[in-house]
């Protein structure tokens, strides 16, 4: 049996100002951040910046970021040696310095190079 296709994870890291911290134990509503994605990235932006509640406003952070990484996502789910790419939205202080240090650096322009 060969290796694994690694699965890409796209991290967007914000500041705090931007993405509140989430109280302990809350989850996203995936339900909703579906909805936001089929709404387009005028409402999932809307919601990212002026939403009050942290949940809520990760959860227009998380559907802005589908949305923005929607092409490259479908480019590495066809990309061989890829098995497809994951985004995650964070702040700077969710970020743990081994995390940062560990993860390499990729080059992957040729995922969101629109075809001539």
């Amino acid at each position: 049996m060969g290796a694994r296709s690694p699965t890409l994870r796209l991290l967007v890291v914000l500041e705090t100002p931007d993405l509140p911290h989430l109280p302990g134990g809350a989850d996203l509503d995936q339900a909703h951040i579906d909805n936001l994605v089929l709404r387009g990235h005028a409402e999932a932006a809307k919601v990212a910046i002026n939403a009050t509640d942290p949940i809520v406003r990760r959860e227009g952070w998380t559907a802005l970021v589908e949305l923005w990484a929607k092409d490259a996502v479908t480019r590495a789910s066809t990309t061989p040696g890829v098995d497809g790419l994951d985004t995650e939205v964070l702040f700077g202080d969710e970020l743990s310095f081994t995390r940062a240090r560990n993860a390499p650096e990729l080059y992957l322009a040729y995922l969101t190079t629109r075809a001539a």
